[in-house]
């Protein structure tokens, strides 16, 4: 069995992979179907998990900039 060709997917279709997974929760089975590694798997979902928990920070520097501007 060689090498498939690499398949670009952008952040929405990894998110919807990453919930497949979670909602299946027989991941190597998913994984069999989309031909895609568990590796590749494990991978988007630290990196969705890492987007989840930088997003307050991020809400929260807009609320209160630190430029001196707040009163």
């Amino acid at each position: 069995m060689g090498r498939r060709a690499r398949v670009e997917r952008t952040r929405e279709q990894k998110w919807e992979i990453v919930l497949e997974g979670i909602r299946r929760r027989n991941v190597a089975e998913m994984c069999r179907q989309r031909e895609i590694s568990q590796t590749a798997y494990y991978r988007w979902k630290g990196e969705a998990r890492q987007r989840a928990t930088a997003a307050p920070d991020a809400l929260k520097k807009q609320a209160h900039p630190t430029d001196g501007a707040r009163t």
